[in-house]
């Protein structure tokens, strides 16, 4: 076995050297090398094995060595080295009569060198998967003891065997398949197993008195420790180089450019719409659950495919007025296509729409856009401080007075009405009339009636006609009135002015009514 026992050394002093090109390269381009070092148990697979991939039967450990020169984070090229031994006897096989009458045993002791192309499908990661495929030649020296053979049939084939030309070295054709796991930015540990195809059928000394027809295989299942040189900074520690890495502060993946990908949908968080949830990116990263083309979070049914003009919901016309709801103002009420799907109403009847209204539930004039004008004086009731007593302008559309005792009649006729469910106060005319006759009159007092209609529950109704009763009353004190002598009283709808269940009889009931009193 002298020749390989001088290959091993030569070897090593290439790698020394290899190893030493490889600090001088890192200085000027930091480029990135791998040194190796590992054991294995060797399998053989030929004239003494089993069928299928072989045996590790008898035999020995190897010993393997390699530099590897990572190109890109996909690629590298790796120069191996192994050493070992391959071991056969047929009496491992005592089940089988032939094998132990034919009683052939060998031993045989190897180097290969190979060069390999590495391919990591998945780039780098703390945890890699490797394929690699090269050529190589192996350097061995066979011992095959063959004499104690019992079947007559083959001694002629062992003498062709003892007599030929075993070649070494021969080429070798090498697999090899492995993970490497990063423990640290220079320490790694890989396990993989390779498979050898020699060109020679020779690796065991038996060809002829054997399958002469079908080469002889050996490979190894192996571990190996390894130095990563020259690796440059990985500060966010993603595995991925500082100089290769867009993102180097937030760790990330070599889909995403080493940048942050949280929902992993291979968008980078800062290019992602969504990007806590896995998208596509002709949506910019956004989901889309209904295959619609319109992204979740964008669209109103999510569940449900529809066109992006309806916002991602099915086309439905609801009312069924031929305007799609998408399109339809009014989607629940049909009308025209030329009011987009809104019906023409008119609440009060007074001949204006109510969207052209101001006063849509009570009956009005055009004059005053849709709004009455009760006492017939010209002024509407929304600024008129007598709007149930014809008036004159000058007196804020009430009459002229000739006492305080009939002031205080025509103003205890008046009525404040209110929107529905609501305490807004409307006729500041009629309000600051009433606090200038209490101002001008110390000796009157004032009970305000609230008043509500009759649509929700009796707590409903009392709560809302209190609230109006409440809001007069502090309107009263905001403008300087003195409480003691104002009077609320909730009357609920217990008193109402109509019994109609239109919309203008209900308005009529939501209101607060006045008393004016002397104080005794």
């Amino acid at each position: 076995m002298d020749r390989p026992l001088s290959f091993w050394p030569w070897c090593m002093v290439l790698s020394i050297c290899l190893a030493w090109t490889s600090t001088a390269a890192h200085a000027q381009s930091a480029a990135r090398w791998a040194l190796g070092i590992g054991a294995g148990a060797t399998f053989y697979q030929g004239e003494l094995s089993m069928e299928g991939f072989g045996t590790f039967r008898g035999q020995s450990l190897s010993e393997r060595f390699y530099l590897q020169r990572r190109w890109s984070p996909h690629w590298a090229s790796t120069l191996r080295v192994n050493r070992g031994g391959l071991l056969g006897d047929d009496q491992l096989f005592k089940d089988d009569p032939y094998r132990a009458a034919r009683n052939f045993t060998f031993e045989t002791k190897y180097v290969d060198a190979a060069l390999l192309s590495t391919f990591y499908p998945l780039g780098e990661l703390r945890i890699e998967p490797s394929v690699s495929l090269g050529i190589a030649k192996v350097f061995y020296e066979a011992k095959a003891e063959l004499t104690a053979n019992q079947h007559p049939e083959l001694f002629n084939s062992i003498k062709l065997d003892q007599i030929a030309d075993q070649r070494s070295p021969a080429w070798v054709l090498p697999i090899q398949v492995a993970l490497t796991a990063k423990a640290s930015n220079q320490i790694a540990f890989e396990l993989g197993g390779q498979l050898n195809f020699a060109y020679t059928d020779y690796l065991d000394g038996v060809s002829q008195a054997g399958n002469p027809n079908d080469r002889d295989r050996y490979g190894s299942v192996y571990l190996t420790a390894t130095l990563l040189l020259g690796n440059m900074a990985d500060i966010d520690q993603d595995g991925i180089v500082d100089d290769e890495d867009e993102c180097p502060l937030k760790p990330g993946s070599f889909r995403t450019q080493g940048c942050p990908d949280n929902d992993l949908d291979g968008i980078r968080d800062s290019d992602d719409r969504c990007p806590y949830a896995a998208g596509i990116r002709e949506l910019f990263g956004c989901p889309d659950s209904d295959a619609d083309g319109t992204p979740d979070p964008y669209d109103r049914c999510p569940a449900e495919a529809g066109p992006a003009e309806a916002l991602g919901c099915p086309i439905v016309d609801t009312d069924g007025d031929r305007v799609d709801d998408h399109l339809d103002d009014c989607p629940l009420l049909a009308g025209p296509a030329d009011r987009r799907g809104c019906p023409a109403v008119d609440s009060d009847q007074d001949g204006i729409l109510d969207e052209d209204d101001r006063c849509p539930l009570q009956h009005g004039l055009a004059l005053f856009e849709g709004c009455p004008d009760t006492d017939g004086d010209g002024i509407e009731d929304l600024k008129d401080a007598c709007p149930e007593e014809f008036g004159v302008y000058d007196h804020g559309g009430c009459p002229e007075f000739r006492s305080a005792q009939e002031e205080a009649q025509l103003l205890s006729m008046q009525l404040l009405y209110f929107s529905p469910n609501s305490a807004e106060l409307s006729n500041y005319a009629l309000l600051d009339r009433m606090a200038d006759f209490l101002r001008a009159n110390p000796d009157y007092r004032l009970q305000i009636k609230g008043h509500a209609d009759a649509q929700g529950s009796d707590k409903a109704v009392n709560y809302i006609s209190k609230q109006r009763a409440a809001r007069v009353r502090q309107y009263f004190l905001d403008v300087g009135i003195e409480g003691s002598r104002l009077q609320i009283l909730s009357r609920g709808g217990a008193e109402p002015l109509s019994t109609a269940q239109s919309l203008a009889g209900q308005a009529r009931n939501r209101r607060v009514e006045f008393v004016l009193e002397p104080i005794n």
